[in-house]
C-alpha cells in the first residue's frame, strides 16, 4: 500500500514537472522501489525520461472541448420549433395511420365474414363472385402486413 502511495506521489510530482517544463528523471532505488523527480540523484545513475513524458502530458482538452461544444451545443430556438413541428407532424401521420389500418382491419373481417355486392355508377347492384371476395381479402390482407404493426 505504502509502495503504492509513494508511486502516485511520484506520478503526481511527474505531471507537474512536466507541465514546468522541467528534466524529469526516473530511477529504482535498493529496496525496489521507482522514484521520479526533477534532479538525478547524486549517489546512482538514473534515466532521463523527459522527452518521453513531453508529448503524453500536452494538455489538448481545451480544443477538445471545443469540438465537443460544437457538436453537442444547445438547440437554438429555431431548431426547438423545427423540432416540434416535425414532432407534431410524426403524430398526426401515425394516428393517420392507425385509422387506415383499422378501418383496413374492419373491412378485412367483413369481407371475410360477408358477402357483398358492387353498385354501380347507375345504382345497380351485383353481387360480388367468390374470387372478387377473395381477391379483396388478399388484397387488405397484404397492405394491413405492409403498413399496419
Amino acid at each position: 500500500m505504502r509502495t503504492s502511495v509513494v508511486f502516485a506521489t511520484g506520478l503526481a510530482g511527474l505531471f507537474i514537472a512536466v507541465a514546468a517544463s522541467a528534466d524529469i528523471y526516473r530511477w529504482t532505488d535498493e529496496n525496489g522501489r521507482v522514484h521520479f523527480s526533477d534532479k538525478p540523484p547524486r549517489d546512482r545513475e538514473a534515466e532521463n525520461i523527459s522527452e518521453r513524458t513531453r508529448s503524453v502530458n500536452v494538455d489538448t482538452s481545451s480544443g477538445e472541448r471545443e469540438k465537443l461544444n460544437e457538436l453537442f451545443a444547445p438547440e437554438s430556438p429555431e431548431e426547438k420549433r423545427l423540432r416540434q413541428q416535425r414532432e407534431v407532424q410524426r403524430t398526426a401521420q401515425a394516428e393517420k395511420q392507425r385509422l387506415v389500418c383499422e378501418k383496413a382491419q374492419r373491412e378485412l373481417r367483413f369481407f371475410k365474414e360477408e358477402r357483398f355486392y358492387w353498385v354501380d355508377e347507375s345504382g345497380n347492384s351485383k353481387n360480388a363472385s367468390e374470387q372478387e371476395r377473395q381477391q379483396m381479402i388478399e388484397q387488405l390482407s397484404t397492405a394491413i402486413q405492409r403498413h399496419c404493426s
